[in-house]
């Protein structure tokens, strides 16, 4: 017989249960409200009530799909997963010298700068050379934290240098992220089953991509070979040696895997650079392959559509709901290689209190398999709908 695990209680079935154990030891006793056997029932009642629930709690932290903070990095330790700690954020700061040189100055890389308190730090990510007369230029500053974004200023130098004057933001840190969420950490779980298997796997290849960044949004691989015909064309009225580069051509093609990777703007190349790292690893890697990681292009695209909303309902709170319904379904369709249809948007928009929906553009977005659909502006235009007489 297969018992369930989690199982569903009532105060109601648990207090029945009690009085039927008491009934049958006193089978003359019959409950009534306010008498002490029964007070004291019905308190027991609800402390196996309150148990039960902590039974079905800690039998949540055994199985994968359940698990949640320190009991899922436990499962992730098993499969040598570890959460992601995040990823800093950089900003861009203005350096400015006390005065013109007539001589070349540098700030090195690796330069750290602090707040007004010293409490938090940034790291400047790149030789800044001052040539002579420049007296400002702007540096990429990493901040030594793993949050998504902060406004924390960075005014001063740790190892003063006596040429620089002023320091200051020109926006605030963006594009890092934090601490890895549970959900996005069990699916790293589940496909990281394909690291222990043969390597060169699409889901191998998925499984270290995305745990060599944390920002990493999106991910696509595939060879990339080209039609046979493409290579047979290609021979004719060739030599031997044009055909022998063809050749080395067409074994070097069946052994690239693709990387896409969709990922926030600004961190386009940190991210090829780490991806490749990553892959590129001689105990990951498999020696027949070539790895070639890009990034996914954008489509941007624009919704305009009108509503035609029941005279009987109220138009902002339709309206509102349809926006927001066609942001959850969008949300799910961004990623690479995937249509936005024109169907789709109308499944979107037709929300409870919609009669219909006329959608103006786009007509379809066909997506290939190395490019992303980003919506770019979305204006839609509530109207009362009158049937015709």
């Amino acid at each position: 017989m297969i018992l369930d695990v989690l199982k569903t209680y009532s105060y109601e079935n648990v207090l029945t249960a009690q009085l039927s154990d008491v009934q049958t030891i006193l089978p003359n006793y019959k409950p009534s409200e306010g008498d002490v056997l029964m007070i004291e029932k019905e308190a027991s009642a609800y402390r196996e009530m309150h148990l039960r629930a902590e039974f079905n709690e800690l039998s949540k932290a055994f199985f994968l799909a359940t698990a949640t903070g320190t009991n899922l990095d436990y499962y992730a330790d098993f499969y040598d997963v570890e959460r992601l700690q995040g990823a800093k954020p950089t900003a861009d700061y203005r350096f400015e010298l006390t005065a013109p040189l007539s001589y070349s100055v540098l700030i090195p890389k690796d330069s750290i700068l602090v707040d007004d308190g010293g409490v938090k730090a940034g790291v400047l990510l790149d030789d800044m050379i001052f040539e002579p007369s420049i007296e400002v230029q702007t540096g990429k500053v990493e901040l030594q934290e793993f949050v998504s974004t902060s406004e924390v200023s960075l005014t001063t130098l740790q190892t003063p240098l006596p040429y620089v004057g002023n320091i200051e933001a020109t926006d605030i840190f963006r594009y890092g992220a934090e601490v890895e969420n549970d959900e996005s950490l069990r699916g790293r779980i589940l496909i990281s089953m394909a690291d222990k298997s043969t390597a060169g796997a699409e889901m191998t290849y998925r499984s270290y991509t995305y745990s060599a960044d944390a920002r990493i949004l999106d991910v696509n691989v595939f060879n990339d070979v080209h039609p046979i015909s493409t290579y047979i064309n290609s021979f004719a009225n060739k030599n031997e040696s044009e055909v022998y580069d063809s050749l080395i051509d067409l074994f070097a093609d069946f052994c690239t895997v693709k990387v896409i990777l969709f990922v926030p703007s600004d961190i386009d190349d940190t991210a090829i650079d780490r991806v490749s790292k990553a892959l590129n690893s001689t105990d990951i890697r498999p020696l027949t392959d070539r790895i070639k990681v890009i990034k996914a292009k954008k489509i941007n695209f624009d919704i305009v559509a009108t509503l035609h909303i029941f005279p009987n309902r109220n138009l902002s709170e339709v309206y509102s709901k349809a926006l927001e319904n066609l942001n959850l379904g969008l949300k799910s369709l961004k990623k690479i290689g995937v249509d936005i249809t024109k169907s789709e948007i109308n499944d979107f928009l037709r929300v409870d209190g919609v009669k219909k929906v006329d959608i103006i553009e786009p007509f379809e977005i066909i997506v290939d398999r190395e490019s992303i659909a980003i919506m770019n502006t979305i204006n839609i235009t509530p109207e009362v709908y009158y049937e015709q007489l």
